[in-house]
């Protein structure tokens, strides 16, 4: 849910003043775990481990990569993991590491990591969720899977907007042809984003309601406020 929050407001700056960009991750990892995935998590997903939407793409044996849309000059953090915290990068010795920092200054951004070793998961604790919460898990992902194409076509449209605007005359009718596909495409997503956030604030009770409302106009969260929102749901439904 949070991710296609992002993508909204991403889209924003976009038609107005331009301020989206890109990064692409490129990461080396240990020898191959059979039947694991590679995710990248950070403060522009909440850091969610295993999010479906930030599973990167595996290039070989031990090279994964991904292009993630973001703000132009913040600051965002991350690690890399095999899709939950049992999982994650750490040090040679076993210590865990600092987080991993990025700004994207530039249009296209790329970074290339090493992950030397990954944690080995103790004892499992299965992690009980709530019938409601798995509710919201299967329709955010419903919503997530018939996005993903859209977005992908919006990131395709930023390259091309790109490409015309660095040119020395950039062609008027392609930049006003992008600027129509990207409404469309930003209309279609949010409608099934708004049905989505309908759904799941519709099925609250009052308690759970009073709950997020009290996190999330907390002093001090205004900064924060998609993290601060996606905790405060999860706090709530467990």
């Amino acid at each position: 849910m949070l991710r296609l929050i992002s993508f909204l407001l991403l889209g924003i700056p976009f038609l107005g003043n331009g301020q989206i960009s890109s990064v692409r991750l490129v990461v080396r990892v240990p020898a191959p775990v059979e039947n694991k995935n590679v995710f990248i998590a950070g403060s522009f997903n909440n850091w969610k481990a295993g999010d479906s939407l930030y599973r990167m793409k595996k290039l070989d044996a031990t090279t994964y990569a991904i292009v993630l849309p973001v703000f132009k000059n913040a600051h965002y953090k991350y690690k890399y993991t095999l899709g939950n915290w049992n999982e994650v990068e750490i040090a040679l010795n076993d210590s865990n590491i600092n987080n991993r920092l990025f700004i994207c200054k530039d249009r296209k951004k790329k970074i290339t990591d090493t992950v030397v070793k990954w944690a080995i998961p103790k004892t499992a604790v299965k992690t009980m969720v709530s019938p409601q919460m798995a509710r919201f898990n299967a329709m955010k992902d419903s919503v997530l899977n018939g996005l993903q194409p859209r977005l992908n076509e919006m990131l395709q449209l930023l390259k091309e907007y790109t490409i015309n605007l660095l040119q020395d005359n950039p062609n008027i009718d392609t930049d006003s042809r992008i600027t129509s596909d990207v409404v469309k495409h930003f209309t279609d997503a949010y409608g099934s984003i708004n049905g989505l956030f309908h759904q799941i604030f519709g099925s609250l009770t009052p308690e759970q309601k009073q709950k997020i409302l009290k996190a999330v106009t907390a002093p001090g969260n205004d900064k924060d406020f998609i993290n601060v929102l996606g905790a405060a749901v999860n706090d709530a439904v467990k």
